[in-house]
């Protein structure tokens, strides 16, 4: 069995790149390992609210997650969930490593210019550092 990582951040690119990814990916044949990342900016902004950790990570990892992860499983998909503190643009890398992933799956929002310049993007990072194939699920144009 082949594995996909997934990136789930709970925005509609990553629900777009997960349903294209699904049009693609055979569920009898690969496995997707969803994965979501909580960068730390967002930890720290909790940690100064009284928020406990595993309760921001718990909570946080639900509400991207659970809806991916409920249609992936109705699809016929073994999955696995991966969720823990970083950069996302690294761990994303490294939980694909870790799992022999054969390939990434993100979505792009599609930012341009000075945007694109000041925010960076994810799945170029990616795109520009991992080893494994990565699919980028463009979504600028579409509904």
């Amino acid at each position: 069995m082949r594995k996909a990582v997934v990136g789930v951040d709970g925005s509609r690119y990553s629900m777009a790149a997960f349903e294209y990814a699904s049009t693609l990916l055979h569920p009898e044949e690969w496995e997707l390992v969803l994965v979501h990342i909580l960068d730390e900016v967002l930890i720290e902004t909790a940690a100064k609210a009284g928020i406990s950790l595993d309760e921001f990570l718990r909570s946080n990892a639900e509400k991207a997650l659970g809806p991916v992860e409920e249609k992936a499983r109705r699809l016929g998909y073994r999955v696995k969930r991966v969720v823990r503190p970083g950069k996302p643009h690294d761990e994303i890398i490294n939980v694909a490593v870790e799992e022999g992933a054969d390939l990434i799956i993100v979505g792009s929002r599609g930012m341009r210019g000075l945007k694109r310049l000041i925010l960076g993007s994810v799945s170029s990072y990616i795109a520009s550092h991992s080893p494994i194939p990565v699919l980028i699920v463009h979504t600028r144009g579409r509904p």
